[in-house]
């Protein structure tokens, strides 16, 4: 399954535990770079 950048802010939002929170704020980061890789490659 696909996240979008989205989903993983409102999963994190929902997370109970520390663990949760760091997990979803990991994978929102590495999708959030892997968007701003595609714009950059784009200029």
């Amino acid at each position: 399954m696909v996240y979008s950048y989205r989903d993983l802010k409102e999963l994190l939002k929902k997370s109970r535990t520390k663990e949760e929170q760091d997990f979803y704020a990991a994978l929102s980061d590495l999708v959030l770079q892997r968007e701003q890789k595609k714009v950059i490659g784009k200029e």
